[in-house]
């Protein structure tokens, strides 16, 4: 009955205001019944606009999530030749692969693979183009994690070729990658996975030996390098007057940040 009541009051309010804002004498109770009917249409039709706005701003937003979805790398721009427009239907394929291998057009056997989604041998004409990059791209959607990365790593995309490897579950090749790519807190974390401890020390004293960097960014690989080098695994593994050394490079980062407490942990080491 509420809801009823503050219905009603909405309708009479607004029917009041229409009649005073264009000067309307008061309307009988016929054409009165008549106009609330009319205006309580206009409400419904402007909800139902309202909703079914919101309902196709919605799909629209879901729909250009899911496309976007999950991109492992970045794929590079393709080109678009004409001729790919022309493929009516994958019977086709044959005939239109054999006068470009003849021709040795391999980016363009490569372009009409991908666009069948034959991504394996798609990934095989564009490494004969010498396009590693986009094989890579194409490997990486046939399953190949390991064949794209070690590509990309001819390509010197270290950081991707990285990631592909440690979800590979090849962290020591991981590490080797991020350390040419100059990230080497996170190469001797690669490297701490994969059990290479004296390799995971030396990333981080050469880190600190180079010294490039802001302070802040030292002082978290210097937390980072702390909480490793405190393990038993590094100090069963690593030798000792290479840790009390490295231990000592810290506390000075440490002393540096005003962090005594660090500083005497990594002292301790």
């Amino acid at each position: 009955m509420g809801i009823v009541r503050w219905y009603q009051g909405l309708i009479d309010g607004l029917l009041a205001f229409f009649l005073e804002r264009f000067g309307l004498p008061e309307l009988a109770p016929q054409w009165r019944l008549l106009y609330e009917i009319g205006i309580s249409l206009l409400l419904v039709f402007m909800i139902a606009e309202v909703g079914l706005r919101i309902y196709e701003a919605v799909k629209k937003r879901r729909n250009k999530r899911s496309l976007l979805e999950d991109e492992r790398i970045i794929e590079p721009k393709l080109k678009k030749p004409g001729f790919i427009d022309t493929i009516e239907a994958a019977h086709h394929l044959t005939g239109t692969i054999q006068p470009l291998l003849r021709a040795k057009k391999y980016d363009r056997v490569a372009d009409v693979y991908a666009s069948f989604n034959m991504h394996k041998e798609a990934g095989k004409y564009y490494q004969k183009a010498g396009d590693p990059k986009r094989a890579a791209v194409e490997l990486a959607k046939a399953g190949e994690t390991l064949k794209a990365a070690k590509l990309l790593v001819k390509a010197e995309d270290y950081v991707t070729a990285a990631r592909f490897y440690s979800e590979a579950g090849k962290h020591e090749a991981a590490g080797d990658a991020l350390r040419e790519s100059g990230d080497l807190p996170a190469a001797a974390a690669a490297y701490f996975r994969a059990e290479r401890y004296p390799k995971a020390a030396e990333c981080f004293a050469d880190y600190f030996e180079e010294a490039g960097e802001a302070a802040q960014s030292q002082l978290t690989a210097a937390d980072a390098c702390l909480r490793m080098i405190e393990t038993e695994a590094i100090q069963e593994n690593v030798n000792a007057d290479f840790l009390k050394t490295l231990g000592e490079t810290l506390a000075g980062v440490f002393e540096q940040a005003q962090r005594p407490d660090l500083a005497q942990r990594a002292r301790a080491v």
